[in-house]
């Protein structure tokens, strides 16, 4: 399998939350009308098709919406005895769309790929590593960054508008159904805590995005029907407004100036590209990233891969690590997809916690060596990147930089990228 160049999972998120807000809309008149069972199947596949982008929003979706379910069925059938039944009939409704787009493709992966992998990267790490090796602490708001106030807005929203839904539910009658507006609240908060809660962790606008995007139409919608909400709720929807508008202009203001500064602009990024080659027959190279569009990368990256591409066979596998591997933050992945040569271990991706630790580099050598590829590439690229976390921590263990020493020599340096090749 080939390793992509870029982040496939942060590209990924995108059209996931495209389709939690199209499930989180069809599911908006659940609540104020009968119920379709074409309706519910229809949102359990578009939630499947999203799993298949994220695995995480997938799932998320599922119980989100399956609470949801829940809650609709609940408020529909106050005071009555029997409500265990339609529930279990609608909640099988959606999860059968939702199993026959997962479960096929489940089955597809575990009769092509082994499943410890995957219990490894995606529960094992998480849970293990992640929380205190990639973590990022909330922000301060001051006058001179209120553009911080971003990541705290979603979490606010979403909070007054399920305050606005609790009050108005508690004051209607029994046989009164939820007006839409509340459904959409409903939804769409619930949307947004979901995509707020995989943020927790790596605090930063960037991974804070989902929530921003899907908390936009719900400041929308309590500011459209601010006149319906009680005092308090009514307050806060114009307050939340006033500070969302006010952190987007001043985040733009940012933009701006740093575009500015930096004499570029978007239209002369594309036209020109952000980093002109100072290789005028780049584009023209067999590379990958030269295939299609044009992708221009740093000046000493193109050198680089045009290099290992010259020197290697397509049969020969490539490492690419970092000068010293007590200290992880990340590595170049684009090497390999650039240059098209396969990692010469399982442990290409660099993730604080495991390929600075003792275990992973002991089998890093040990596939090192049975692979022995002809040169390996280091780059100083995050090498100053610290973090207040545990990704800036060194463990003491240099068993891959004694391998490397031993094995290989420095024979070329293109800027933070260096070479090297494999004694004889």
């Amino acid at each position: 399998m080939w390793v992509f160049s870029i982040d496939v999972t942060a590209a990924a998120i995108v059209p996931a939350l495209l389709l939690g807000l199209i499930v989180s809309a069809f599911l908006v008149p659940v609540f104020t009308r009968e119920v379709s069972s074409n309706r519910l199947f229809a949102a359990g596949v578009l939630a499947g098709i999203a799993g298949v982008f994220r695995y995480d929003i997938g799932i998320g979706l599922l119980g989100l919406n399956l609470v949801l379910i829940a809650i609709r069925e609940f408020a529909r059938h106050r005071g009555e005895p029997n409500r265990l039944r339609p529930l279990l009939k609608n909640c099988c409704r959606y999860l059968l769309g939702f199993a026959l787009v997962v479960l096929p493709l489940s089955l597809w992966y575990l009769s092509v790929a082994a499943i410890h992998p995957f219990v490894n990267d995606v529960i094992i790490y998480s849970a293990k590593y992640y929380p205190h090796t990639r973590n990022l602490p909330f922000p301060k708001i001051r006058w001179s960054r209120l553009d911080n106030l971003e990541i705290y807005l979603p979490a606010a929203i979403a909070a007054v508008s399920l305050y606005a839904v609790a009050a108005h539910f508690w004051r209607i009658r029994r046989d009164e159904k939820l007006e839409e507006w509340n459904a959409f609240l409903l939804t769409f908060a619930g949307l947004t805590a979901l995509m707020y809660s995989k943020g927790l962790i790596r605090v930063h606008p960037t991974h804070m995005y989902a929530a921003i995007v899907s908390s936009a139409p719900l400041l929308a919608v309590l500011y459209e029907y601010r006149s319906q909400l009680n005092r308090a709720a009514r307050a806060l929807a114009l307050l939340l407004a006033l500070f969302f508008f006010l952190t987007a202009g001043r985040s733009a203001l940012r933009q701006t100036r740093l575009l500015y500064t930096q004499r570029l602009s978007v239209l002369q990024s594309i036209v020109m590209g952000s980093r002109a080659s100072n290789d005028p027959g780049w584009c023209k190279f067999r590379s990958p990233l030269t295939v299609g569009v044009c992708f221009l990368p740093e000046d000493y990256r193109i050198r680089t891969i045009e290099f290992i591409i010259d020197h290697t066979r397509p049969d020969q596998t490539l490492f690419s690590g970092v000068p010293e591997h007590d200290r992880i933050y990340a590595n170049d992945m684009l090497i390999y997809f650039a240059t098209q040569r396969m990692p010469a271990t399982r442990w290409a991706h660099f993730d604080p916690g495991l390929q600075n630790s003792y275990a992973v580099q002991a089998e890093m050598t040990r596939e090192l060596d049975a692979s022995a590829p002809p040169y390996i590439v280091l780059s100083r690229e995050t090498e100053l990147t610290r973090e207040p976390n545990d990704s800036s921590k060194s463990t003491g263990v240099k068993l891959l930089d004694d391998y490397i020493a031993n094995k290989y020599e420095p024979v070329l340096k293109f800027r933070m990228i260096s070479i090297w090749q494999r004694r004889p």
